[in-house]
């Protein structure tokens, strides 16, 4: 019954994290300024350095490991509580839980590090 129940909790959140994404709208690159008071400059938009390159894929690698570690916690925080007194699964999701925490403590400094660099370099 609990096996169900967390996979039922797993999948309500999964599928909520599908359900509560935002739309985007698309840029078109080949729209003219038809105003005359167009103050948007194009090209600039277009223009794509190494630096905006390297932090767009570090925002996409740290939300991922967010997303992974706060679903660790979570999992972790479950096994503390299904794990009923036995020492051997109180260690483990102890150990699940802390093992989360430094993963994205680190990926946090990863991230400060790489914008620190691309700040100092770029």
């Amino acid at each position: 019954m609990m096996r169900r129940l967390l996979l039922a909790a797993i999948v309500l959140v999964a599928g909520l994290g599908l359900v509560s994404m935002t739309p985007a709208s698309a840029y078109d690159p080949f729209a003219t300024c038809t105003d005359a008071d167009c103050t948007v400059v194009k090209e600039d938009k277009l223009k794509a350095d190494n630096t905006n390159i390297v932090w767009t894929i570090m925002q996409v690698v740290l939300g991922a490991l967010g997303a992974i570690s706060v679903l660790m916690i979570v999992i972790g925080g479950l096994r503390f509580v299904l794990s009923q007194g036995d020492a051997s699964a109180v260690s483990s999701a102890k150990n699940t839980v802390l093992y989360a925490v430094i993963g994205l403590v680190v990926a946090l400094m990863a991230g400060g590090i790489v914008l620190l660099v691309t700040e100092y370099f770029g």
